[in-house]
């Protein structure tokens, strides 16, 4: 039987539940989040295998995830549909998607709101001034030869909350509602969607409210599909200084004079241009931090995404660097 708090939408006790939820376990899930979401969810699940067919262009490989996955990235935005192949039918439903997902990320960013005294909708609610700091992405594991391989590591995820509609059941999501254990529990449920808040919420809420990990596993080696909205903070947002200053806003990196990344630049190039000593450094820090969980990890480079952590580790892997 599945621990998670499962929370109503529409219930007059949203807010107080909400709360409970994630001082309890760190996450929650939403039961029927809009509406007529089930007959919406199984429309977009017909079409996907359509989308990710192998001459889409808007379709990406993401090497940072052990090539397990292929992304489309904010399919509900109207560029999409003038640099790719994407069908414009399914980009109007998943900017309904997009939109009432965000609508129910201000929901709980409310709750906060409501129980702590921060200012999270404001800073989530595009203006004039304040961009609209959210994203969408259509994800598509793979199938793979070994049902023992993770399709995505276990991590917290680095903004504000995110949303997360799984189409299949698979039992492959899992959430570990403890970070002191290594209990892990199932989400499988089509009609719900998970909520977890990120480490950027947990920083803003001074620890009051903990981000816990989750991660996708591969109990069936199944093709399996899901798409998570992101919350993101706007830019020009009045985001409170601490939260600026928290090494996970600016995600879990640490500066450091001697190693320099430049925007925009290729991992393997960068990696190829540092002396042995700055290499030594960089080394110490993959090989001295536990690899058990990576997103404790500091690395002594400006990096610019996330993603560029994920290939330099596969440069390990290979044993490049």
């Amino acid at each position: 039987m599945n621990s998670t708090p499962i929370i109503i939408r529409d219930s007059p006790t949203f807010d107080h539940d909400i709360i409970n939820a994630f001082r309890n376990t760190g996450h929650c899930l939403i039961s029927k989040p809009f509406p007529h979401y089930t007959t919406i969810m199984n429309h977009l699940r017909s079409r996907l295998d359509e989308v990710f067919k192998s001459e889409n262009s808007a379709k990406k490989d993401e090497p940072w995830h052990n090539e397990t996955t292929e992304r489309i990235f904010n399919p509900h935005s109207k560029t999409i549909t003038t640099t790719s192949d994407f069908p414009e039918d399914l980009r109007k439903l998943c900017d309904v998607v997009y939109k009432a997902s965000r609508q129910l990320g201000l929901m709980v960013l409310r709750s906060f709101d409501l129980e702590f005294g921060t200012n999270l909708v404001e800073c989530h609610t595009p203006t004039e001034t304040v961009k609209d700091g959210s994203h969408m992405v259509l994800i598509k594991y793979l199938e793979k030869t070994s049902s023992s391989d993770q399709r995505m590591r276990h991590h917290c995820d680095i903004g504000t909350v995110s949303v997360l509609h799984v189409f299949d059941k698979t039992e492959d999501l899992e959430i570990r509602t403890d970070r002191e254990t290594s209990n892990w529990t199932t989400v499988h449920d089509e009609e719900v969607v998970a909520v977890n808040i990120g480490e950027t919420l947990q920083a803003w809420l001074n620890d009051k409210i903990i981000a816990v990990p989750h991660r996708v596993v591969n109990k069936h080696n199944k093709r399996r599909y899901s798409m998570p909205v992101f919350m993101g903070v706007g830019q020009g947002a009045p985001m409170p200084e601490h939260v600026l200053e928290h090494r996970n806003y600016r995600k879990r990196i640490v500066q450091d004079e001697d190693l320099v990344l430049p925007a925009n630049s290729n991992v393997e190039e960068f990696v190829n241009s540092l002396s042995s000593d700055q290499l030594d450094k960089l080394k110490t820090v993959f090989h001295t931090m536990p690899q058990e969980d990576p997103d404790d990890i500091y690395i002594p480079v400006p990096l610019n995404t996330v993603k560029n952590y994920y290939h330099l580790q596969k440069l390990f892997d290979i044993k490049r660097i």
